[in-house]
């Protein structure tokens, strides 16, 4: 069990800025919308 402790103290941590994106619903909201639209043109192009 000491070895997990001891990984896991290692591990990084998430900056500041990036906890604020991970939080921050406008910026999420607009990656839903981007990978949303990636998806459908893939499947358009796969489609077509």
């Amino acid at each position: 069990m000491t070895l997990l402790t001891d990984d896991a103290r290692r591990a990084m941590k998430p900056s500041g800025r990036v906890l604020f994106f991970r939080t921050f619903w406008p910026y999420q909201f607009f990656r839903f919308i981007w990978i949303n639209l990636r998806m459908l043109r893939i499947i358009f192009k796969s489609h077509g």
